[in-house]
């Protein structure tokens, strides 16, 4: 989970101070209005994410946490790549459940001095309980329905600002 070190290029953390390293913080929305404030941090190629965050939609899964981790695929001076695997389930903390696992490539551009706008696509596996959370899925590519869960496969998006620290 925590990961301290010197150098290294390859952490695998959720959060991993490096003195070589690379710390941000991003604040993003995604396709279905989730929105996160995230720490991402570790060495010049992977990174961990941890972040909090909501969706403004619905009260039965407002609240919401992310983890993940992401390799920075090119780094040059005004442009970025970068792909991540995330998890991201939102709750009312009382059983409800919305969990969105998935795949992002995120290109970035330099807007100002340590500061990105990235967008990029994403692959999703979802998973929720309740009728809300199966509002939030779109862009379906395929979904099953049983007696207790809803599943589905989604293309979405990501976009937002990143604050290189």
């Amino acid at each position: 989970m925590l990961n301290i070190a010197d150098s290294s290029d390859y952490t695998l953390g959720l959060v991993n101070i490096v003195k070589n390293g690379e710390k941000s913080i991003r604040i993003g929305t995604d396709e279905d209005l989730s929105t996160f404030a995230s720490f991402r941090s570790g060495g010049q190629i992977l990174y961990g994410i941890l972040g909090i965050g909501f969706n403004p939609q619905y009260e039965a899964i407002r609240y919401g946490v992310e983890g993940g981790i992401g390799a920075n695929l090119l780094n040059r001076t005004n442009f970025r790549l970068a792909a991540e695997i995330s998890s991201i389930t939102l709750t009312d903390f009382d059983g409800n459940y919305f969990n969105k696992n998935g795949l992002r490539i995120l290109p970035s551009i330099k807007i100002g001095p340590n500061i990105y706008l990235y967008g990029g696509p994403s692959v999703n596996y979802i998973n929720t309980d309740n009728e809300d959370g199966k509002k939030l899925v779109k862009m379906k590519i395929w979904d099953k329905q049983n007696s207790k869960d809803y599943q589905a496969l989604n293309v979405g998006f990501t976009a937002g600002l990143q604050l290189v620290l």
